[in-house]
Protein backbone atom coordinates (compact mmCIF):
# COMPACT_ATOMS: atom_id res chain seq x y z
CA UNK A 1 0.00 0.00 0.00
CA UNK A 2 1.54 3.37 -1.02
CA UNK A 3 2.52 5.73 1.73
CA UNK A 4 0.16 8.67 2.22
CA UNK A 5 1.76 11.92 1.01
CA UNK A 6 2.74 14.67 3.45
CA UNK A 7 0.26 17.53 3.31
CA UNK A 8 0.49 21.30 3.65
CA UNK A 9 -2.74 23.14 4.42
CA UNK A 10 -2.55 26.71 3.16
CA UNK A 11 -5.18 28.92 4.80
CA UNK A 12 -6.18 32.03 2.83
CA UNK A 13 -8.29 34.33 4.98
CA UNK A 14 -8.58 37.87 3.61
CA UNK A 15 -7.14 38.30 0.10
CA UNK A 16 -5.17 36.52 -2.59
CA UNK A 17 -2.27 38.75 -1.53
CA UNK A 18 -1.57 35.96 0.95
CA UNK A 19 -1.04 33.57 -1.96
CA UNK A 20 1.04 36.19 -3.77
CA UNK A 21 3.41 36.23 -0.78
CA UNK A 22 3.80 32.52 0.05
CA UNK A 23 3.45 30.94 -3.40
CA UNK A 24 7.11 31.31 -4.49
CA UNK A 25 8.24 29.35 -1.42
CA UNK A 26 5.64 26.64 -1.99
CA UNK A 27 6.61 26.47 -5.66
CA UNK A 28 10.24 25.97 -4.69
CA UNK A 29 9.31 23.25 -2.21
CA UNK A 30 6.94 21.49 -4.60
CA UNK A 31 9.40 21.51 -7.53
CA UNK A 32 12.11 19.95 -5.38
CA UNK A 33 9.85 17.58 -3.45
CA UNK A 34 6.84 16.77 -5.69
CA UNK A 35 5.53 14.17 -3.26
CA UNK A 36 4.21 16.96 -1.01
CA UNK A 37 0.55 17.82 -1.45
CA UNK A 38 -0.79 21.34 -0.95
CA UNK A 39 -4.46 21.85 -0.04
CA UNK A 40 -5.77 25.42 0.09
CA UNK A 41 -8.51 26.46 2.50
CA UNK A 42 -10.19 29.69 1.36
CA UNK A 43 -12.34 31.58 3.85
CA UNK A 44 -15.02 31.83 1.16
CA UNK A 45 -15.46 30.93 -2.51
CA UNK A 46 -15.50 34.55 -3.62
CA UNK A 47 -11.86 34.84 -2.59
CA UNK A 48 -11.01 31.93 -4.88
CA UNK A 49 -12.95 33.63 -7.68
CA UNK A 50 -10.86 36.80 -7.25
CA UNK A 51 -7.72 34.69 -7.57
CA UNK A 52 -8.87 33.18 -10.88
CA UNK A 53 -9.13 36.68 -12.32
CA UNK A 54 -5.38 37.23 -11.88
CA UNK A 55 -4.32 34.96 -14.71
CA UNK A 56 -0.58 34.81 -14.08
CA UNK A 57 -0.87 34.19 -10.34
CA UNK A 58 -3.67 31.66 -10.78
CA UNK A 59 -1.60 29.72 -13.31
CA UNK A 60 1.24 29.38 -10.82
CA UNK A 61 -1.18 28.53 -8.00
CA UNK A 62 -2.68 25.63 -9.98
CA UNK A 63 0.78 24.11 -10.40
CA UNK A 64 1.14 23.87 -6.63
CA UNK A 65 -2.27 23.37 -4.99
CA UNK A 66 -4.05 20.13 -5.85
CA UNK A 67 -7.31 20.99 -4.09
CA UNK A 68 -9.15 23.97 -2.70
CA UNK A 69 -11.91 23.92 -0.10
CA UNK A 70 -13.92 26.27 2.15
CA UNK A 71 -14.47 25.86 5.92
CA UNK A 72 -17.79 24.06 5.51
CA UNK A 73 -15.94 21.25 3.74
CA UNK A 74 -13.43 20.50 6.50
CA UNK A 75 -15.44 17.56 7.86
CA UNK A 76 -15.48 15.92 4.44
CA UNK A 77 -11.77 16.59 3.93
CA UNK A 78 -10.71 14.89 7.15
CA UNK A 79 -13.23 12.06 7.00
CA UNK A 80 -12.69 11.13 3.35
CA UNK A 81 -9.40 12.44 1.95
CA UNK A 82 -6.76 13.36 4.52
CA UNK A 83 -5.77 11.92 7.87
CA UNK A 84 -4.73 14.50 10.49
CA UNK A 85 -1.29 12.90 10.86
CA UNK A 86 -0.63 13.51 7.16
CA UNK A 87 -0.80 17.26 7.73
CA UNK A 88 2.77 18.33 8.46
CA UNK A 89 2.48 22.10 7.93
CA UNK A 90 -0.32 24.62 8.47
CA UNK A 91 0.26 28.00 6.85
CA UNK A 92 -1.93 30.91 7.93
CA UNK A 93 -1.74 34.66 7.52
CA UNK A 94 -0.63 36.74 10.46
CA UNK A 95 -3.99 38.33 11.28
CA UNK A 96 -5.50 37.47 14.66
CA UNK A 97 -6.78 33.91 15.04
CA UNK A 98 -10.07 35.06 16.54
CA UNK A 99 -11.09 36.61 13.23
CA UNK A 100 -10.84 33.26 11.43
CA UNK A 101 -11.90 30.39 13.72
CA UNK A 102 -11.40 27.82 10.97
CA UNK A 103 -7.67 28.35 11.56
CA UNK A 104 -8.17 27.10 15.10
CA UNK A 105 -10.28 24.22 13.85
CA UNK A 106 -7.53 23.01 11.51
CA UNK A 107 -4.97 23.36 14.30
CA UNK A 108 -7.22 21.39 16.66
CA UNK A 109 -7.68 18.62 14.10
CA UNK A 110 -3.95 18.44 13.29
CA UNK A 111 -2.15 18.99 16.61
CA UNK A 112 1.18 17.60 15.42
CA UNK A 113 1.51 19.94 12.43
CA UNK A 114 4.05 22.75 12.26
CA UNK A 115 2.04 25.99 12.41
CA UNK A 116 3.46 28.97 10.54
CA UNK A 117 2.07 32.51 10.35
CA UNK A 118 3.12 34.44 7.27
CA UNK A 119 2.56 37.98 5.87
CA UNK A 120 -0.37 38.81 3.63
CA UNK A 121 1.59 41.51 1.83
CA UNK A 122 5.03 43.08 1.55
CA UNK A 123 3.99 46.14 3.56
CA UNK A 124 6.68 47.57 5.84
CA UNK A 125 5.34 48.17 9.36
CA UNK A 126 8.19 49.82 11.23
CA UNK A 127 11.81 50.95 11.20
CA UNK A 128 14.27 48.87 13.19
CA UNK A 129 16.71 51.76 13.57
CA UNK A 130 14.20 54.08 15.29
CA UNK A 131 11.36 51.96 16.69
CA UNK A 132 11.85 50.07 19.97
CA UNK A 133 11.48 46.32 20.42
CA UNK A 134 8.62 45.46 22.76
CA UNK A 135 7.95 42.29 24.72
CA UNK A 136 4.50 40.76 24.51
CA UNK A 137 3.32 39.28 27.81
CA UNK A 138 0.70 36.97 26.27
CA UNK A 139 1.61 36.32 22.61
CA UNK A 140 -0.72 33.35 22.10
CA UNK A 141 -3.72 35.63 22.55
CA UNK A 142 -2.97 37.12 19.13
CA UNK A 143 -1.87 34.05 17.19
CA UNK A 144 -0.83 30.47 17.90
CA UNK A 145 2.14 29.33 15.84
CA UNK A 146 5.56 27.71 15.93
CA UNK A 147 7.07 30.20 13.48
CA UNK A 148 6.13 33.79 12.65
CA UNK A 149 7.58 34.74 9.26
CA UNK A 150 8.33 38.38 8.50
CA UNK A 151 9.73 40.11 5.44
CA UNK A 152 12.63 41.91 7.11
CA UNK A 153 14.10 42.98 10.44
CA UNK A 154 12.36 46.34 10.01
CA UNK A 155 9.04 44.64 10.80
CA UNK A 156 10.17 43.20 14.14
CA UNK A 157 9.54 46.30 16.32
CA UNK A 158 5.92 46.54 15.16
CA UNK A 159 5.09 42.86 15.62
CA UNK A 160 7.02 42.45 18.87
CA UNK A 161 4.05 43.92 20.75
CA UNK A 162 1.85 40.96 19.70
CA UNK A 163 4.11 37.91 19.25
CA UNK A 164 7.03 36.15 20.89
CA UNK A 165 10.10 37.56 19.15
CA UNK A 166 11.89 34.24 19.68
CA UNK A 167 9.51 32.70 17.14
CA UNK A 168 10.09 35.39 14.50
CA UNK A 169 12.13 34.51 11.42
CA UNK A 170 13.03 37.09 8.75
CA UNK A 171 14.04 35.19 5.63
CA UNK A 172 13.36 37.83 3.00
CA UNK A 173 10.80 38.63 0.31
CA UNK A 174 10.17 35.45 -1.67
CA UNK A 175 8.42 37.14 -4.57
CA UNK A 176 11.45 39.30 -5.33
CA UNK A 177 13.55 36.29 -6.34
CA UNK A 178 14.46 36.98 -9.95
CA UNK A 179 13.24 33.60 -11.24
CA UNK A 180 9.78 34.35 -9.85
CA UNK A 181 9.59 37.82 -11.39
CA UNK A 182 10.73 36.35 -14.73
CA UNK A 183 7.77 33.95 -14.72
CA UNK A 184 5.33 36.83 -14.58
CA UNK A 185 7.11 38.89 -17.22
CA UNK A 186 7.23 35.86 -19.57
CA UNK A 187 3.61 34.90 -18.93
CA UNK A 188 1.15 34.79 -21.84
CA UNK A 189 -1.17 36.85 -19.65
CA UNK A 190 1.21 39.76 -20.35
CA UNK A 191 2.39 38.99 -23.89
CA UNK A 192 -1.20 38.51 -25.08
CA UNK A 193 -2.68 41.42 -23.10
CA UNK A 194 -4.44 44.52 -24.36
CA UNK A 195 -2.26 46.45 -21.88
CA UNK A 196 0.90 45.53 -23.78
CA UNK A 197 -0.74 46.39 -27.10
CA UNK A 198 -1.88 49.78 -25.75
CA UNK A 199 1.55 50.69 -24.35
CA UNK A 200 3.23 49.99 -27.68
CA UNK A 201 1.09 52.73 -29.22
CA UNK A 202 1.90 55.31 -26.51
CA UNK A 203 4.91 57.62 -26.28
CA UNK A 204 4.88 57.73 -22.48
CA UNK A 205 3.42 55.13 -20.12
CA UNK A 206 2.63 55.81 -16.47
CA UNK A 207 1.43 53.32 -13.88
CA UNK A 208 -0.77 54.42 -10.96
CA UNK A 209 -1.16 52.13 -7.91
CA UNK A 210 -4.42 53.34 -6.40
CA UNK A 211 -6.15 53.06 -3.02
CA UNK A 212 -9.74 53.99 -2.25
CA UNK A 213 -10.98 56.28 0.54
CA UNK A 214 -10.78 54.93 4.07
CA UNK A 215 -12.07 56.30 7.39
CA UNK A 216 -8.62 56.08 8.99
CA UNK A 217 -6.08 57.05 6.38
CA UNK A 218 -7.65 58.71 3.30
CA UNK A 219 -10.62 61.05 3.12
CA UNK A 220 -12.93 61.08 0.10
CA UNK A 221 -11.75 64.60 -0.70
CA UNK A 222 -8.08 63.63 -0.65
CA UNK A 223 -8.80 60.47 -2.65
CA UNK A 224 -10.47 62.47 -5.41
CA UNK A 225 -7.61 64.97 -5.38
CA UNK A 226 -5.02 62.23 -5.84
CA UNK A 227 -6.87 60.55 -8.71
CA UNK A 228 -7.68 63.75 -10.60
CA UNK A 229 -4.22 65.25 -10.05
CA UNK A 230 -2.57 62.07 -11.31
CA UNK A 231 -4.73 61.98 -14.42
CA UNK A 232 -4.21 65.66 -15.18
CA UNK A 233 -0.44 65.42 -14.64
CA UNK A 234 -0.21 62.52 -17.08
CA UNK A 235 -2.29 64.32 -19.71
CA UNK A 236 0.37 67.05 -20.00
CA UNK A 237 2.41 64.54 -22.03
CA UNK A 238 1.26 64.01 -25.60
CA UNK A 239 0.16 60.50 -26.51
CA UNK A 240 0.55 59.31 -22.92
CA UNK A 241 -1.24 56.39 -21.25
CA UNK A 242 -2.05 55.81 -17.58
CA UNK A 243 -2.34 52.21 -16.43
CA UNK A 244 -4.24 51.90 -13.15
CA UNK A 245 -4.18 49.06 -10.63
CA UNK A 246 -6.94 49.48 -8.02
CA UNK A 247 -6.61 48.13 -4.51
CA UNK A 248 -8.45 44.77 -4.16
CA UNK A 249 -11.01 46.34 -1.80
CA UNK A 250 -11.43 49.55 -3.79
CA UNK A 251 -14.79 50.56 -5.29
CA UNK A 252 -14.10 50.33 -9.04
CA UNK A 253 -17.32 52.10 -10.02
CA UNK A 254 -16.32 55.10 -7.90
CA UNK A 255 -12.90 55.13 -9.54
CA UNK A 256 -14.43 54.98 -13.02
CA UNK A 257 -16.74 57.88 -12.24
CA UNK A 258 -13.69 60.02 -11.43
CA UNK A 259 -11.95 58.98 -14.65
CA UNK A 260 -14.91 59.24 -17.02
CA UNK A 261 -14.45 62.98 -17.76
CA UNK A 262 -11.04 62.23 -19.29
CA UNK A 263 -10.38 60.75 -22.74
CA UNK A 264 -11.02 57.01 -22.43
CA UNK A 265 -8.03 56.13 -24.64
CA UNK A 266 -5.66 57.78 -22.15
CA UNK A 267 -6.34 55.51 -19.16
CA UNK A 268 -6.86 51.82 -18.55
CA UNK A 269 -7.89 50.03 -15.35
CA UNK A 270 -6.08 46.68 -15.29
CA UNK A 271 -6.12 43.40 -13.41
CA UNK A 272 -2.63 42.34 -14.45
CA UNK A 273 -0.08 41.59 -11.76
CA UNK A 274 1.84 44.54 -10.29
CA UNK A 275 5.12 43.22 -11.72
CA UNK A 276 3.64 43.14 -15.18
CA UNK A 277 2.10 46.61 -15.08
CA UNK A 278 5.19 48.22 -13.55
CA UNK A 279 7.39 46.62 -16.22
CA UNK A 280 5.32 48.37 -18.93
CA UNK A 281 5.66 51.85 -17.39
CA UNK A 282 8.27 54.59 -17.67
CA UNK A 283 7.49 55.72 -14.13
CA UNK A 284 5.27 54.45 -11.30
CA UNK A 285 3.00 56.68 -9.21
CA UNK A 286 1.83 54.96 -6.05
CA UNK A 287 -0.36 55.70 -3.10
CA UNK A 288 0.62 54.42 0.33
CA UNK A 289 1.22 50.84 -0.79
CA UNK A 290 3.71 47.99 -0.71
CA UNK A 291 3.33 48.08 -4.49
CA UNK A 292 6.19 50.58 -4.27
CA UNK A 293 8.51 47.64 -3.61
CA UNK A 294 7.09 45.70 -6.57
CA UNK A 295 7.88 48.66 -8.84
CA UNK A 296 11.44 48.86 -7.51
CA UNK A 297 11.81 45.10 -8.03
CA UNK A 298 11.50 45.73 -11.79
CA UNK A 299 13.79 48.78 -11.53
CA UNK A 300 11.29 51.59 -12.15
CA UNK A 301 11.36 55.16 -10.74
CA UNK A 302 8.70 55.48 -8.04
CA UNK A 303 6.79 58.53 -6.79
CA UNK A 304 4.65 58.17 -3.69
CA UNK A 305 1.69 60.52 -4.16
CA UNK A 306 -0.22 60.56 -0.88
CA UNK A 307 -2.00 62.74 1.64
CA UNK A 308 -2.32 61.28 5.12
CA UNK A 309 -5.29 62.39 7.18
CA UNK A 310 -3.29 61.66 10.32
CA UNK A 311 -5.87 59.37 11.92
CA UNK A 312 -4.33 56.01 11.06
CA UNK A 313 -2.03 54.60 13.75
CA UNK A 314 0.43 53.48 11.07
CA UNK A 315 1.07 56.96 9.73
CA UNK A 316 4.41 58.33 10.84
CA UNK A 317 5.81 61.79 11.59
CA UNK A 318 9.05 63.49 10.69
CA UNK A 319 11.19 65.23 13.30
CA UNK A 320 9.42 68.52 12.51
CA UNK A 321 5.96 66.98 12.96
CA UNK A 322 4.89 66.43 9.36
CA UNK A 323 3.09 63.25 8.34
CA UNK A 324 5.13 60.80 6.32
CA UNK A 325 5.15 57.13 5.37
CA UNK A 326 7.59 54.31 6.03
CA UNK A 327 8.43 54.22 2.33
CA UNK A 328 9.46 57.86 2.29
CA UNK A 329 11.27 57.43 5.61
CA UNK A 330 13.38 54.55 4.27
CA UNK A 331 14.14 56.36 1.01
CA UNK A 332 12.13 53.94 -1.12
CA UNK A 333 9.98 56.52 -2.91
CA UNK A 334 10.17 60.17 -3.90
CA UNK A 335 7.35 61.92 -2.01
CA UNK A 336 4.76 64.20 -3.60
CA UNK A 337 1.88 65.70 -1.67
CA UNK A 338 0.60 68.21 -4.25
CA UNK A 339 -0.06 68.16 -7.99
CA UNK A 340 2.78 70.63 -8.54
CA UNK A 341 5.25 68.36 -6.73
CA UNK A 342 3.99 65.38 -8.71
CA UNK A 343 4.48 67.20 -12.02
CA UNK A 344 8.05 68.15 -11.08
CA UNK A 345 8.97 64.57 -10.20
CA UNK A 346 7.32 63.16 -13.33
CA UNK A 347 9.36 65.54 -15.43
CA UNK A 348 12.57 64.36 -13.74
CA UNK A 349 11.70 60.70 -14.21
CA UNK A 350 10.79 61.12 -17.88
CA UNK A 351 13.79 63.30 -18.76
CA UNK A 352 16.40 61.25 -16.89
CA UNK A 353 15.36 57.91 -15.35
CA UNK A 354 19.00 57.34 -14.36
CA UNK A 355 19.16 60.49 -12.24
CA UNK A 356 20.60 60.07 -8.74
CA UNK A 357 17.22 60.31 -6.98
CA UNK A 358 16.04 57.14 -8.73
CA UNK A 359 19.31 55.31 -8.26
CA UNK A 360 19.16 56.03 -4.53
CA UNK A 361 15.74 54.41 -4.42
CA UNK A 362 17.15 51.20 -5.85
CA UNK A 363 20.00 51.25 -3.34
CA UNK A 364 17.52 51.69 -0.50
CA UNK A 365 15.43 48.85 -1.92
CA UNK A 366 18.38 46.46 -1.95
CA UNK A 367 19.46 47.60 1.50
CA UNK A 368 16.01 47.07 3.02
CA UNK A 369 15.06 43.83 1.26
CA UNK A 370 18.55 42.28 1.51
CA UNK A 371 17.94 40.52 -1.79
CA UNK A 372 19.72 37.16 -1.98
CA UNK A 373 17.64 35.73 -4.84
CA UNK A 374 17.11 32.72 -2.58
CA UNK A 375 14.36 33.83 -0.19
CA UNK A 376 11.92 31.26 -1.56
CA UNK A 377 14.31 28.39 -0.98
CA UNK A 378 15.27 29.72 2.45
CA UNK A 379 11.62 29.68 3.52
CA UNK A 380 10.97 26.24 1.99
CA UNK A 381 14.08 24.83 3.73
CA UNK A 382 13.00 26.44 7.01
CA UNK A 383 9.60 24.74 6.79
CA UNK A 384 11.07 21.32 6.05
CA UNK A 385 13.77 21.55 8.71
CA UNK A 386 11.32 22.63 11.39
CA UNK A 387 8.91 19.83 10.48
CA UNK A 388 11.73 17.37 11.11
CA UNK A 389 12.69 19.11 14.36
CA UNK A 390 9.15 19.13 15.65
CA UNK A 391 8.57 15.47 14.77
CA UNK A 392 11.85 14.47 16.40
CA UNK A 393 11.07 16.39 19.58
CA UNK A 394 7.56 15.01 19.84
CA UNK A 395 6.25 18.49 20.67
CA UNK A 396 2.76 19.19 19.37
CA UNK A 397 -0.04 21.65 19.89
CA UNK A 398 -1.76 19.03 22.03
CA UNK A 399 0.64 19.55 24.92
CA UNK A 400 -1.37 20.48 28.03
CA UNK A 401 -0.77 24.23 28.13
CA UNK A 402 -1.27 24.88 24.43
CA UNK A 403 -4.30 22.61 24.29
CA UNK A 404 -5.91 24.43 27.22
CA UNK A 405 -5.42 27.80 25.54
CA UNK A 406 -6.71 26.51 22.20
CA UNK A 407 -9.85 25.00 23.73
CA UNK A 408 -10.52 28.19 25.68
CA UNK A 409 -10.37 30.25 22.48
CA UNK A 410 -12.66 27.84 20.64
CA UNK A 411 -15.20 27.90 23.48
CA UNK A 412 -15.16 31.71 23.40
CA UNK A 413 -15.92 31.53 19.71
CA UNK A 414 -18.89 29.23 20.36
CA UNK A 415 -20.22 31.70 22.92
CA UNK A 416 -19.92 34.43 20.28
CA UNK A 417 -21.95 32.29 17.86
CA UNK A 418 -24.71 31.97 20.44
CA UNK A 419 -24.69 35.71 21.07
CA UNK A 420 -24.93 36.30 17.30
CA UNK A 421 -27.94 33.95 17.13
CA UNK A 422 -26.34 31.16 15.08
CA UNK A 423 -27.18 28.18 17.33
CA UNK A 424 -26.95 25.52 14.60
CA UNK A 425 -23.36 26.44 13.86
CA UNK A 426 -22.59 26.62 17.59
CA UNK A 427 -23.95 23.10 18.08
CA UNK A 428 -21.79 21.80 15.21
CA UNK A 429 -18.72 23.30 16.85
CA UNK A 430 -19.58 21.88 20.26
CA UNK A 431 -20.02 18.41 18.75
CA UNK A 432 -16.68 18.79 16.99
CA UNK A 433 -14.95 19.88 20.20
CA UNK A 434 -16.44 17.01 22.20
CA UNK A 435 -15.22 14.52 19.60
CA UNK A 436 -11.80 16.14 19.35
CA UNK A 437 -11.26 16.68 23.10
CA UNK A 438 -13.42 14.07 24.88
CA UNK A 439 -11.67 14.54 28.23
CA UNK A 440 -12.04 18.30 28.56
CA UNK A 441 -14.66 19.16 31.18
CA UNK A 442 -15.11 22.74 29.98
CA UNK A 443 -16.53 21.62 26.64
CA UNK A 444 -19.26 19.56 28.27
CA UNK A 445 -20.02 22.38 30.71
CA UNK A 446 -20.45 24.83 27.80
CA UNK A 447 -22.56 22.31 25.89
CA UNK A 448 -24.80 21.75 28.91
CA UNK A 449 -25.53 25.44 29.33
CA UNK A 450 -26.10 25.81 25.59
CA UNK A 451 -28.58 22.90 25.48
CA UNK A 452 -30.48 24.22 28.49
CA UNK A 453 -31.05 27.54 26.71
CA UNK A 454 -32.14 25.60 23.63
CA UNK A 455 -34.75 23.77 25.69
CA UNK A 456 -33.01 20.37 25.76
CA UNK A 457 -33.07 19.82 29.53
CA UNK A 458 -32.09 16.14 29.42
CA UNK A 459 -29.10 16.85 27.15
CA UNK A 460 -28.10 19.76 29.37
CA UNK A 461 -28.08 17.64 32.53
CA UNK A 462 -26.23 14.77 30.83
CA UNK A 463 -23.45 17.07 29.58
CA UNK A 464 -23.04 18.83 32.91
CA UNK A 465 -22.88 15.50 34.72
CA UNK A 466 -20.18 14.42 32.26
CA UNK A 467 -18.32 17.68 32.95
CA UNK A 468 -18.34 16.93 36.68
CA UNK A 469 -17.30 13.32 36.08
CA UNK A 470 -14.25 14.61 34.23
CA UNK A 471 -13.52 17.33 36.79
CA UNK A 472 -15.37 16.86 40.10
CA UNK A 473 -13.86 20.08 41.45
CA UNK A 474 -15.30 22.32 38.71
CA UNK A 475 -17.45 24.73 40.71
CA UNK A 476 -18.70 26.33 37.47
CA UNK A 477 -20.20 23.04 36.25
CA UNK A 478 -21.56 22.27 39.72
CA UNK A 479 -23.28 25.64 39.93
CA UNK A 480 -24.68 25.39 36.39
CA UNK A 481 -26.02 21.89 37.04
CA UNK A 482 -27.53 22.93 40.39
CA UNK A 483 -29.32 25.86 38.78
CA UNK A 484 -30.70 23.74 35.96
CA UNK A 485 -31.90 20.97 38.28
CA UNK A 486 -33.70 23.52 40.47
CA UNK A 487 -35.21 25.11 37.34
CA UNK A 488 -36.74 21.77 36.27
CA UNK A 489 -38.00 20.94 39.79
CA UNK A 490 -35.39 18.34 40.67
CA UNK A 491 -34.60 19.84 44.05
CA UNK A 492 -33.20 16.71 45.70
CA UNK A 493 -30.84 16.08 42.81
CA UNK A 494 -29.67 19.69 42.94
CA UNK A 495 -28.89 19.40 46.66
CA UNK A 496 -27.00 16.16 46.04
CA UNK A 497 -24.84 17.91 43.43
CA UNK A 498 -23.92 20.60 45.95
CA UNK A 499 -23.21 18.06 48.65
CA UNK A 500 -21.14 15.98 46.25
CA UNK A 501 -19.06 18.97 45.28
CA UNK A 502 -18.62 19.88 48.94
CA UNK A 503 -17.29 16.37 49.63
CA UNK A 504 -14.82 16.59 46.72
CA UNK A 505 -13.33 19.94 47.70
CA UNK A 506 -11.62 20.25 51.05
CA UNK A 507 -10.08 23.70 50.71
CA UNK A 508 -12.16 26.05 52.85
CA UNK A 509 -11.54 29.12 50.70
CA UNK A 510 -12.71 27.29 47.55
CA UNK A 511 -15.79 26.08 49.41
CA UNK A 512 -16.63 29.62 50.54
CA UNK A 513 -16.16 31.03 47.02
CA UNK A 514 -18.43 28.29 45.69
CA UNK A 515 -21.13 29.07 48.25
CA UNK A 516 -20.87 32.81 47.63
CA UNK A 517 -21.37 32.33 43.88
CA UNK A 518 -24.19 29.88 44.50
CA UNK A 519 -25.95 32.34 46.81
CA UNK A 520 -25.61 35.12 44.27
CA UNK A 521 -26.99 33.01 41.42
CA UNK A 522 -29.77 31.13 43.28
CA UNK A 523 -31.23 33.77 45.54
CA UNK A 524 -32.05 33.61 49.23
CA UNK A 525 -34.80 31.00 49.30
CA UNK A 526 -33.07 28.24 47.32
CA UNK A 527 -29.72 28.97 48.90
CA UNK A 528 -31.15 28.79 52.46
CA UNK A 529 -32.44 25.29 51.73
CA UNK A 530 -29.04 24.16 50.49
CA UNK A 531 -27.25 25.84 53.39
CA UNK A 532 -29.45 23.96 55.87
CA UNK A 533 -28.64 20.63 54.26
CA UNK A 534 -24.92 21.46 54.29
CA UNK A 535 -25.12 22.27 57.99
CA UNK A 536 -26.79 18.91 58.60
CA UNK A 537 -23.97 17.23 56.69
CA UNK A 538 -21.38 18.97 58.86
CA UNK A 539 -23.21 17.94 62.05
CA UNK A 540 -23.37 14.37 60.80
CA UNK A 541 -19.67 14.28 59.99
Amino acid sequence: MPKAPPVIILIVSTSFGEIDWILPALTNLKERFPEWEVITLFSHKLLYQYLTENRALYTEFCKVSSLYIVPQELDALFSQQVKPDQVKIILKDYNQDQYAPYKLEVMARCPKALVVSYPHSNHIYSNQTTDPIQHCSDPDTYSRHDIFLLNSDNDIPFWSKDVDINKIKTLGYPRYDSWWIDRFLASPSLSESMELKATKQADHVFFFISRGPHSHYLSQQDYEYLVKSTMESVLQYDNSLLLIKPHPRQDISDLRSLLNPYEDNRWLISGLHLFQLASLADVVISGWSSGILDALAVKKPVIEFWRFGGQDPLCRKTADGHFTTIYEELGLAAPAKTKAELKTLLSKAISDPQENIWQQQLKAFHSHCKLTDQASQAIADCLLQNVETKEASGVSTDNPQQQQELIETLIEYVVTMVEENTPDRARQWLDFLAAQFPKDARIFNTTGVFLFHQGDFTGAVDNLVQSLNLDPTSHEAAINLTQILLAIDREDDAINIVLGFYRQVHDEQTRNEFLHTLHRDLGDESFTLIRTRLAALRDHT
